[in-house]
């Protein structure tokens, strides 16, 4: 390990050099380069600029030389004035205009100085004087005065101008010259510098070599003597007593097994002779010491070491020789005779036991290598197949045919199952002797696999049953019952720990045989708050009649919750004694359903023992038929009573029910039919009527008699009750269609104050028709399983993990998008569908949290809105806690969402949520005002919490801190990538206030977007690997 992280180490140090070398050259020739390209090209720059200037001033000075002589502008003038014949004026003021373009394009270069500047406006007022004259000439002779013109050519003159123009020439010189001497000085530092690149750079490299010779010379020797410890360490605490000696026979080291050995200590060992520790050594040991040889020898006769107290050890030496720089040295290792003699001996007296133990037990042994197909048997196994040692050799052939041919299929493909899929063999057969007998055999495998799961050989074992070979095929018989039964089995001990499953215990639980195997039956398949109580009557029940037979609630491994029929029994072996149970159960989760259609389906209600709305169909349907050919007409009466049965205990209703109906049969006539539809809910069929206004009239009569006091027990009530009511065949022909004409009259009676009887009309069409059409759609979602539960994760700022979630039902139609269902459903959360949606979301959003507990979220709780007709519901708190017992979901763990309104009006759910919060469920109320007074009524309802405010994450409402929790816990959310990259924070987060309804503490925390199941596991498991 050392070796190699040295090695390692002078390998990064090489690279590390060969990078610096490489950077170091490149810095260096890149900085030449670029010098020498500035250099070269400031010089072309400067002579390209130079010399186009120059050649321009020299034009210039060209054409203005002879200005001012008598050859040039000068001359003509003044021979103009003396003779204006001789000379045309034309001539004259064309060299003027040239003059001016070259005193122009000179003014016009750049660079110029200011003398040149001043000389050029010299030249320019001399050529200008020089016009002034002309055009006077001009005019004079013009005038015919020639005398003037005569005394104007001879005063005609110009020093000034034509020594300007000399000064001009003689600077253009003094540029040129300068110019040269600073191109000269940079092709100077041009040469310079390559002669110093030249120069410094072999000899950087060559610094930078040597200093890299240097420091890898340095590593080696470091190396080598890090390597030389880390052999001696090796050397001291190898496991074989070894010397190392000098050509001499001097012992120059030793190791801690030799000092073990020999018993002396290490100095002692290395001032001592090999010769003082072997007795009578062999010559050609020591010859072998003094000459050098590659090859190792070992002396086969036994050598007998002298240990510190004086005792003879018989060992074996081998002597190795290496050479150490130019010495010379010997590695001797010792063996010890004595302790391997033991060992065989040790190993010879274990194969002896072995072969008396499966003589004696009658158990032959066999091993059989897939690689090599090779297979070894004990002697017994050889003695049970009628052969000795020596007679043949074993191959699979032999041993197959020496299996009943209507046998040998099944013990090759219980090997095969054993070999491909791992499992263990176990299997009874008949083998034939080679004299034709024939023996039962039970034989027993087991393979092992390789770290890629192949498998590499088997082990198993042989014994003879053949006094017994009834029962052995009785008991294989029974194991391939056990595995191919449809029902899952589990075979358990006293204590109820789980010793073997069956397959169909694997799939209809969802644990594998390894997962199972060693817990508790009891504890597998059921939540652990579920009442214990039940599984107490259930071991009693077994250990007083040893066997149990009923129904019980089991739990998969994802959570789902089912129904069994279970039958457990013991099971006893030769002696009576009981030490095993047999448990077997399947699943009746169809027989329920079915059971509950039946129920659902009888014709008579036990309560009132009316009619069941099946019947009463039938008698409408005969009804439409009859008065069809008659002329009459029907109706059918929908009566809700109002919800005052909820004060009354199960018994009261009872009686208070069975007393409306008689009312409701007073007011009907005998051939009139009367229906149970719902818990408070009642229909009438009145047949043979002539007019429309008379079944409101029996409606009337209905009301004012239902409306009358009830007195039931101690108590004095009165009822009020909704008629709603549909006509055959003014609203329709079908008796399905009537019912619900009906129903939809009695719903708006309900919402009518003024009227407690309503007849189907337009209006209630209207309504009806919405409202069809959203139970249509509602039912077509739950029957295709378009309807979800989505969480809303809330995150504790404190511990930065999700500690409650809020459900929602989340609508996945094909045809709409996520923003109409979500209009759709939130349109039915406040119509009809309101109870039935809420009840739906209540029991599923129940139902998947519990896969929670078996993903590492043991802790969340679950919120879940309750709406004001659930509270209506009689023993709502009853059907609640039925829930959590079905899918055994912990109460501690369930938050009830409602509205401050909905406990204000109604009275009745204090005792609910009294009866909830003694069984560990939180209540949470919303919208509740902000004064003290409704905070007051909280604890006096049973409520732990009160939502206060909700604010978005942007809102200055929010304190430094808030702000920069929410911040810190979002960009961890957002690495997660749970959420989609476009998904739209600010929208769908925000942050809630939580009031504790005790203490009156605040506490603010992080509500995020809905997801789904799978996502919230995701990111609760996240979020906790994240904080720890």
């Amino acid at each position: 390990m050392n070796h190699h992280s040295s090695t390692k180490s002078s390998t990064n140090l090489t690279v590390i050099f060969t990078i610096m070398i490489t950077v170091i050259v490149s810095a260096i020739t890149i900085f030449v380069t670029t010098e020498l390209y500035k250099k070269a090209n400031y010089l072309d720059e400067q002579w390209d600029e130079f010399h186009n200037v120059l050649v321009k001033k020299q034009n210039v000075h060209q054409n203005l030389s002879s200005v001012f002589t008598d050859n040039g502008l000068l001359g003509d003038i003044q021979r103009y004035a003396f003779a204006p014949n001789k000379i045309s004026e034309s001539h004259i003021k064309s060299q003027l205009e040239s003059y001016k373009d070259s005193l122009t394009l000179y003014r016009n270069l750049q660079g110029l100085s200011v003398v040149e500047t001043r000389l050029l406006m010299t030249v320019n007022e001399e050529i200008t004087k020089l016009k002034n004259s002309f055009y006077l000439a001009v005019a004079f002779t013009a005038k015919e005065h020639g005398e003037k013109s005569t005394a104007i050519g001879n005063a005609l003159y110009s020093n000034q101008g034509q020594e300007a123009i000399d000064k001009l020439s003689h600077l253009r010189t003094n540029q040129f010259t300068e110019v040269s001497a600073h191109i000269s000085n940079v092709i100077s530092e041009l040469a310079l510098l390559i002669a110093a690149s030249l120069v410094v750079l072999p000899l950087v490299l060559y610094l930078i070599i040597t200093l890299w010779r240097s420091r890898h010379n340095v590593s080696k020797d470091v190396l080598a003597k890090h390597n030389r410890q880390e052999l001696d360490k090796i050397f001291r605490h190898t496991a074989v007593p070894t010397l190392i000696v000098n050509r001499s026979g001097d012992i120059v080291n030793a190791n801690t097994k030799v000092c073990e050995l020999t018993g002396y200590s290490m100095s002692h060992l290395m001032s001592k002779h090999l010769e003082q520790l072997i007795e009578e050594a062999p010559s050609s040991m020591l010859n072998q010491i003094i000459s050098f040889s590659k090859e190792s020898i070992k002396t086969n006769s036994a050598t007998k070491l002298i240990t510190n107290k004086g005792d003879v050890l018989r060992v074996d030496i081998d002597i190795t020789q290496i050479k150490d720089g130019s010495d010379l040295l010997s590695i001797v290792a010792f063996h010890d005779i004595e302790e391997a003699e033991q060992q065989a001996e040790r190993r010879e007296c274990i194969a002896r036991m072995n072969n008396f133990s499966q003589n004696v037990n009658g158990i032959g042994s066999w091993h059989w290598e897939f690689g090599t197909d090779k297979l070894l048997w004990t002697p017994k196994t050889y003695e049970i197949y009628g052969y000795s040692n020596d007679d043949i050799e074993i191959t699979q052939e032999r041993i197959l045919a020496a299996i009943p041919a209507d046998e040998r299929e099944n013990v090759s493909n219980a090997i095969n199952e054993a070999v491909i899929y791992g499992n263990e063999l176990n299997i009874c057969h008949h083998i034939i002797l080679p004299n034709d007998n024939r023996l039962f055999v039970h034989q027993r495998g087991h393979v092992t696999l390789n770290e890629e799961g192949k498998p590499l050989y088997m082990v198993g074992t042989i014994e003879i049953t053949e006094q017994d070979s009834e029962k052995a095929m009785m008991r294989d018989m029974s194991e391939r019952v056990f595995d191919s039964s449809l029902d899952a089995m589990a075979i358990t001990n006293q204590r109820n720990i789980i010793l073997k499953v069956n397959q169909a215990f694997v799939k209809m639980t969802g644990f594998s045989e390894d997962e199972a195997f060693g817990q508790k039956l009891s504890s597998i398949n059921r939540a652990n708050f579920f009442d214990q109580c039940i599984y107490d009557n259930i071991n009693e029940q077994i250990k007083s009649n040893h066997s149990w037979d009923g129904e019980l609630w089991n739990v998969k491994k994802d959570g789902e919750v089912y129904p069994t029929n279970q039958h457990i029994c013991a099971l006893s072996f030769e002696n009576d004694e009981i030490s095993r149970y047999l448990c077997t159960f399947r699943d009746i989760s169809d027989h329920k359903a079915l059971e509950e259609r039946i129920i659902n389906s009888r014709a008579v209600d036990r309560v009132t023992m009316l009619p069941s709305r099946s019947v009463l169909q039938d008698r409408l349907n005969q009804s439409i038929k009859r008065h069809e050919r008659d002329g009459h007409q029907s109706a059918v009466l929908v009566i809700s009573i109002n919800p005052f049965l909820n004060e009354l205990n199960e018994a009261n209703h009872v009686k208070a029910i069975k007393v409306l109906t008689q009312r409701i049969t007073q007011i009907t006539r005998d051939h009139d039919t009367i229906a149970r539809f719902g818990r408070q809910e009642f229909s009438v069929l009145l047949e043979g009527l002539n007019l429309p206004e008379d079944a409101y009239i029996v409606a009337d009569k209905i009301k004012m008699k239902l409306t009358e006091e009830l007195t039931i027990g101690d108590e004095i009530i009165e009822p009020k009750c909704a008629i709603g009511i549909s006509l055959h065949p003014l609203h329709a022909t079908s008796d399905e269609t009537l019912i619900q004409y009906a129903d939809a009259a009695m719903q708006q009676a309900k919402l009518d104050h003024n009227s407690s009887i309503q007849t189907f009309n337009q209006h209630i069409l209207g309504i009806y028709n919405s409202e069809q059409h959203l139970n249509a759609q509602l039912k077509r979602a739950i029957d295709l399983k378009e309807l979800a539960v989505n969480y809303q994760p809330v995150i504790n700022f404190d511990n930065q993990q999700i500690s409650r979630c809020i459900s929602h039902v989340r609508w996945h139609h094909r045809a709409y998008n996520s923003q109409d269902t979500k209009k759709f459903i939130a349109s039915a959360k406040h119509g009809s569908l309101s109870k039935p949606l809420h009840d739906w979301l209540l029991e599923n959003a129940i139902k998947y949290a519990t896969q929670w507990s078996n993903s590492g979220l043991e802790k969340l709780e679950l919120q879940v809105k309750i709406v004001k007709d659930q509270l209506d519901e009689p023993g709502f708190s009853q059907q609640i806690k039925r829930l959590l017992n079905t899918y055994q979901f912990a109460p501690s763990q369930l938050v009830l969402e409602v509205t401050y309104d909905a406990i204000q009006s109604n009275d009745s759910v204090i005792e609910e949520f009294k009866s909830l919060s003694e069984a560990g469920i939180k209540i949470l109320v919303v919208n509740i005002p902000d004064d003290p007074q409704a905070f007051g009524i909280l604890k006096s309802h049973y409520i732990s919490q009160a939502h206060t405010h909700r604010l978005s994450i942007s809102d200055e409402q929010l304190t430094p801190e808030t702000s920069a929790d929410c911040d810190r816990v979002l960009n961890q959310i957002k690495e997660m990538e749970i959420y989609p990259t476009n998904y739209n924070w600010s929208q769908h987060t925000f942050v809630s206030q939580f009031k504790d309804a005790s203490t009156r503490k605040q506490k603010s925390m992080l509500v995020c977007g809905s997801i789904d199941t799978k996502n919230l596991i995701t990111l609760g498991n996240r979020l906790l690997n994240t904080t720890t």
